[in-house]
């Protein structure tokens, strides 16, 4: 090959490595806009269940479970009513059935229109369903309406559960310093006794 076509191959093979870049364990050509990926280990990035699109989290307040974005409605929520010892769950959408599976036990709960977008159902305190939500590292399952998406169970679960199987004691009533009479009149001291005179040291006039 003359020395002139041989430059001119080595010219060529200079640009074509100049046109491509490596960007971490990817190669992109120049021009292209690198795209960051979200590590799953990443501080503070919560898993986003299956068919919700935006990161959710569990909060708990007296009884009650809600599971959902910030600042927004929940999308599933549980909460104890003591009165009848049952549980009833909330959901956003619509449909005629609440199905909750978790770890092979499943339930399918008929539910009542909220009227604001949200449906509820109830199940009693001894439903299998509810401890099996309620172990650690569970998944659930709900569908039933729109959506069918997929929530973490464990300690939110079991919290509300425990706090319906277990009502705290009511405070007891307050302690008076002292009981008043029946009557409501205050009691009254009994009289004093009278002093009497006692007689002189000095003899009798005559």
């Amino acid at each position: 090959m003359p020395r002139n076509s041989r430059l001119v191959l080595v010219a060529l093979l200079l640009l074509a490595g100049c046109d491509k870049m490596t960007v971490g364990n990817r190669t992109e050509r120049s021009g292209d806009v690198p795209v960051r990926v979200a590590d799953s280990a990443d501080e503070n990035v919560s898993e986003v269940p299956e068919g919700v699109g935006a990161p959710m989290a569990w909060r708990v307040e007296d009884g009650a479970a809600f599971y959902g974005a910030a600042n927004l409605p929940p999308e599933f929520a549980l909460r104890c009513e003591p009165a009848s010892r049952s549980i009833l769950f909330e959901r956003a959408g619509t449909g005629t059935a609440l199905n909750l599976a978790a770890g092979g036990v499943g339930v399918s709960l008929g539910t009542r229109d909220l009227g604001n977008g949200r449906v509820q159902a109830r199940t009693g305190m001894g439903d299998a369903v509810l401890d099996a939500m309620a172990r650690p590292q569970s998944q659930i399952t709900v569908s039933g309406g729109p959506q069918t998406f997929t929530i973490p169970g464990g300690v939110a679960i079991r919290r509300v559960v425990d706090f319906c199987r277990n009502p705290p004691a009511p405070p007891p009533p307050p302690v008076e310093n002292a009981a008043a009479p029946a009557n409501g009149m205050a009691p009254v001291a009994p009289p004093q006794p009278v002093p009497t005179a006692t007689p002189s040291s000095g003899g009798q006039p005559r």
